[in-house]
C-alpha cells in the first residue's frame, strides 16, 4: 500500500474516533437522541455529505459483519469492485462507487458514498468507520428518501466476474460449494456466506454475501476488515 493510502486509514480511523467521542456526549444530553440531532451533528462536520438517518436506513444490508455468530465456508477468493468504472480507493483496499456522500448514525458515525439506477431499482454503496468498510450492490431496491446520483449500474461485476442475476451455482463455481442458508428478516431469500481469513494486508478479513431471491442473485455483500 502506498503512503498516502496509510495516511488515508489513519485520517480515517481518526475522524471515526473523534466522532464518535462528540456523538456519544451529544447522546448523552439529548434523550432519547432524535434523526434531527444526528443529522445537524453531522453537517457540523461533514459540510460536503448528505447527513440523512432516512439515508442510512434505506441501505440494503445483509450482515456481512455478523462475525462469529454465523457459519462461513472458507475462500480463497478476495473479490471486490476494483476493475469497475467510477470507484475509488477507501480504507481496507475496498473501492466504492463515487457518487453521493453521506453519513448517518450516531456513533463513529460511518461515512460512504454511493449511487442509485433508477431504471434497473439498482443500489451500489460503500461505507465504513475505523475498523471495516462494507461495499453492496443490491438489485429490487425501491429509489432512496433523498436525492443521491443517478448512474446505469446494470453491468457492473465484481473483480471475479460474479453479476446480478447469476445462480447460486455460478457464484459457487467461483468462490467453493457452500451451503445455502436462511438470512435473517428475508423470508423471501437464500445466501451464500464466504470468509477469506488471509486476504492481503492491511485486511484481516474479507467476508462476502450472496442474497438469492428465487435463485437469482440480488445483492451482493462484502465486509473488509480488522
Amino acid at each position: 500500500m502506498t503512503r498516502s493510502g496509510r495516511s488515508r486509514i489513519a485520517l480515517f480511523a481518526f475522524a471515526c474516533a473523534v466522532m464518535s467521542m462528540t456523538a456519544g456526549a451529544v447522546v448523552a444530553r439529548a434523550s432519547p437522541t432524535s434523526d434531527q440531532a444526528n443529522e445537524a451533528l453531522c453537517r457540523k462536520y461533514f459540510k460536503h455529505s448528505v447527513c440523512s438517518e432516512a439515508l442510512g436506513r434505506w441501505l440494503p444490508y445483509l450482515g456481512a459483519d455478523d462475525g462469529p455468530l454465523v457459519s462461513r465456508t472458507p475462500t480463497h477468493i478476495f473479490d471486490g469492485f476494483r476493475k469497475t468504472a467510477k470507484t475509488s480507493a477507501w480504507a481496507f483496499s475496498a473501492y466504492a462507487p463515487i457518487g453521493t456522500s453521506f453519513s448517518h448514525g450516531d456513533a463513529g458515525p460511518p461515512r460512504g458514498s454511493v449511487v442509485y439506477d433508477r431504471s434497473h431499482r439498482i443500489a451500489f454503496f460503500g461505507e465504513g468507520c475505523c475498523s471495516y468498510f462494507s461495499v453492496v450492490l443490491a438489485a429490487d431496491v425501491t429509489p432512496p428518501p433523498v436525492h443521491v446520483e443517478q448512474r446505469d449500474l446494470g453491468n457492473v461485476t465484481t473483480d471475479s466476474g460474479v453479476r446480478l442475476g447469476d445462480s447460486p451455482a455460478k457464484v459457487m463455481r467461483v468462490f467453493g460449494v457452500a451451503p445455502l442458508q436462511p438470512i435473517p428478516g428475508r423470508s423471501d431469500m437464500q445466501g451464500l456466506r464466504y470468509e477469506n481469513g488471509t486476504p492481503p494486508k492491511p485486511l484481516c478479513t474479507q467476508r462476502d454475501t450472496f442474497g438469492f431471491t428465487h435463485g437469482r442473485l440480488t445483492v451482493v455483500e462484502i465486509y473488509d476488515g480488522c
